[in-house]
């Protein structure tokens, strides 16, 4: 970043003109001037990023906001390298959330920042005399050190004679105190070395980078011809400018001669511009080049590896793009079909030639390695994240836009000031733009439910879906043929995470699985007559955040880790579940059938709720600003399961105008109806219950209580698949059930009295 520069001790006048001067580039770099600027002149610091930023503007530097973290500026900040923010400006670009402080370098600011990334790099600078003589800033690595800007000073990294120092001059910017780098460490001014204890330094001139010569452009040469003095150096660029192109000897020669011809009076003596282009040829040959010069992949890599594009991985090692498209920022996978076509069209539009595949594998496989070794690693979202308090939703729209929930309330915000690195999938769909007004009784218009229970469970849910850091129950829809079961998770998943794949088909095996619940924010299944048990416990890690693995490719021994926590929406004539752990992360919803003079087709349903479906989401996020204000104003004497999400939907309930309690009890019978769920679906716990009501107790050995079972289930039905075949399985699958049965009013106990037994009680 570019800015312009009064540093400390500026005049009275040029303090009160720093902050509103928008004009571009003008002040004055003469020895007096310098001098008036640097005079050291204390004062109290200040305490707050916008305290901060209002001492730096005061100072005449230009400054910009980075997400917290970070150090990629989100806004369009080229505009700063000319002039610097007004007052407006900084208080519209530094909002009203956290974010850190660039300082943009450069003539605009008057500094040149030198980055010692290393303890060999700063003892390189007290070897040479330049680290105590000037502003210095701690870093987590080393130190920021400040100097006054002058011609030449230019943004450098990596140069071999400079070990882990960097340059930020003319186009660069620098982070400043006191923003807080993603590891945590917070920039600080070193005692004794900030702006106000020490004028600045002169820059020193060994980090000063070449200056190149001023050179005419080749359309320019192609265009206007060369003049004498000039044309044998012209015609050599011209012959390697060719060759970078791909030309054959005989193409760039024919070319060249012609526009000798053409252009140059007087022009060059044709056997003199054949030997020229041949020893141009000749040379690429002799340094290891075929003479059709670079090869296309290095031409395209120098293209796309600008500081337009920022190359980095996630978390669990995937390289991505950061690229700024001039509209918007977009985050995507290299491996992504998007950034293959973006490769294709950089080569068509700049080397006039169609690219091959094996071309593409090339580059992504160089920039993959760019990203995988040299860049940083980052956590990526999916459809929301929580940042300092506040909520964030991906709005999945193209201009990458989101909307930022607060205590305070919500807003739609451009993607320029998202702080939030969000991923992307190719069946992610945009979510309605919200507006205010909406009601959630909208809704109810589409959805049958059965009674106030399930509408108020309906409503909590709802909003309570967008906290993506809790393990939030899912909903299992049952019901008869016409109660509109798969339509209620269309018309759910269009307001959370809307797909082009709204319904997923449901999978084969756990790999297909893991994939399904890791693409999407919400995962729903139709129709589904039974839960396979791997499908129950991946989707029970799934809700509460486990991980999972798995390898890459069976040739190789690398390993995927996943880590999210993800909602589920399951429906089935029939409740699907029959596992308790499951059922425990559930909630069960039987829908009505819907009268026949009631019945609407799916286009009309969806026309309607799509109409209204802005206002739905506008009103689920008033409710969400209010529970994030409220959720620690009440207590609860009991927590029931799920308790962190308990916690936010008692406060929703209580935002909803529904009362904490009543959700309370509508939570409490739902729990209830998933003990008798459970039981009812295991031959082993129903048997054992049936047998319990009819005796106040039963005693005995795991082999006399499975007798028992077997005889009083008769022949035909023990004789099941579904029934444990000895003791053993039976007792364990007793066990498992026993807090169902205990809910029920029926208590297993497990003892060892010289041999095992187990006693049943039936307590109404």
């Amino acid at each position: 970043m570019k800015k312009k520069r009064k540093l400390p001790g500026v005049n009275k006048k040029g303090l009160e003109s720093a902050v509103t001067d928008s004009s571009p580039k003008s002040h004055s770099t003469s020895n007096d001037n310098i001098k008036q600027k640097n005079a050291p002149r204390k004062r109290k610091l200040p305490s707050t990023v916008k305290g901060w930023t209002k001492y730096y503007s005061s100072l005449g530097l230009s400054v910009i906001p980075v997400p917290s973290g970070t150090k990629i500026p989100q806004c369009k900040w080229k505009v700063f390298q000319e002039r610097r923010p007004t007052t407006k400006e900084l208080s519209e670009l530094f909002g009203d959330y956290d974010c850190n402080v660039c300082i943009v370098t450069g003539e605009i600011s008057g500094i040149g920042v030198v980055d010692l990334d290393s303890d060999k790099a700063v003892q390189f600078a007290k070897d040479h005399d330049f680290f105590n003589n000037t502003p210095r800033v701690k870093t987590s690595k080393g130190y920021h050190l400040y100097f006054k800007f002058k011609d030449g000073v230019r943004n450098s990294q990596g140069r071999a004679d400079l070990p882990g120092i960097d340059v930020r001059g003319e186009g660069g910017c620098a982070v400043a105190p006191p923003s807080i780098h993603e590891s945590g460490h917070k920039y600080c001014w070193d005692e004794g070395r900030g702006l106000d204890d020490l004028p600045l330094a002169d820059f020193p001139d060994m980090l000063l980078a070449k200056q190149p010569e001023e050179k005419r452009s080749i359309s320019d040469i192609l265009k206007n011809g060369s003049e004498k003095g000039s044309r044998n150096n012209d015609t050599t660029r011209l012959a390697g400018h060719f060759i970078a192109k791909g030309f054959s000897l005989e193409k760039c020669l024919s070319k060249i001669l012609k526009w000798n011809k053409k252009k140059n009076l007087p022009p060059l003596p044709e056997d003199e511009v054949e030997t020229t282009v041949k020893s141009i040829f000749e040379k690429h040959k002799k340094s290891g080049n075929s003479d059709r010069g670079p090869s296309l992949t290095t031409l395209l890599i120098q293209r796309i590896t600008t500081p337009d594009f920022t190359y980095f991985t996630d978390e669990i090692d995937t390289p991505y793009v950061h690229m700024n498209t001039g509209k918007h920022f977009e985050i995507l996978p290299l491996e992504s079909q998007k950034v293959k076509l973006f490769i294709s069209r950089i080569c068509y539009k700049h080397f006039d030639t169609p690219i091959k595949e094996t071309v593409v594998k090339e580059v992504i496989s160089v920039l993959s390695s760019k990203a995988l070794f040299d860049g940083e690693k980052h956590d990526l979202s999916y459809r929301a994240a929580i940042h300092e308090g506040n909520i964030w939703i991906d709005l999945g729209d193209e201009q990458r836009r989101a909307v930022k929930v607060s205590t305070t309330g919500w807003k739609v915000v451009e993607s320029a000031d998202v702080p939030i690195l969000f991923k992307r999938y190719a069946h992610m769909k945009a979510l309605p733009v919200p507006v205010q007004g909406g009601k959630f009784k909208h809704l109810k218009k589409s959805i049958h439910v059965k009674n106030k229970d399930i509408w108020i469970l309906l409503q909590v849910w709802l909003v309570t879906a967008f906290i993506p850091n809790i393990p939030r129950p899912g909903l299992v829809f049952h019901g008869l043929h016409g109660a509109g079961k798969s339509v209620a998770g269309l018309l759910l998943r269009s307001l959370i995470d809307p797909s082009e794949i709204a319904l997923l088909p449901t999978p084969t095996n756990h790999n297909e699985f893991v994939q399904q619940i890791n693409s999407n924010f919400l995962i729903v299944l139709d129709n589904l007559q039974f839960l396979k048990p791997w499908m129950s416990d991946d989707l029970c890690r799934a809700v509460t955040g486990g991980s999972f693995s798995k390898r890459k490719l069976y040739t190789d021994n690398d390993e995927i880790i996943y880590k999210f926590i993800r909602l589920f929406i399951l429906n089935g004539i029939s409740n699907p579940i029959g596992a308790s752990d499951i059922l425990d992360r559930s909630i069960l919803i039987e829908l009505g059938r819907i009268p026949t003079d009631q019945r609407k087709t799916e286009a009309e349903i969806m026309a309607v709720f799509t109409e209204s479906a802005p206002g739905i989401l506008g009103a689920i996020f008033d409710v969400l600003s209010i529970t994030l204000r409220t959720k620690d104003d009440f207590k609860m004497s009991q927590l029931p399961r799920m308790a962190d999400w308990a916690k936010y939907a008692y406060a929703a309930a209580e935002a909803l105008g529904i009362g904490g309690n009543r959700f309370l009890k509508a939570y409490e019978n739902n729990i209830q109806l998933q003990h008798h769920e459970v039981v009812d679906n295991d031959p082993v716990a129903s048997t054992v219950k049936a047998l319990a009501e009819k005796s106040t107790e039963i005693s005995g050995t795991p082999t006399e209580i499975h007798q028992k079972c077997k005889r009083y289930l008769g022949e035909g039905e023990h004789k099941a698949n579904s029934w444990p075949k000895n003791a053993s399985h039976f007792s364990k699958r007793l066990k498992v059930a026993s807090n169902n049965l205990r809910e029920l009013g029926i208590f297993v106990e497990f003892a060892r009295e010289g041999e095992r037994i187990i006693t049943i009680k039936h307590k109404p």
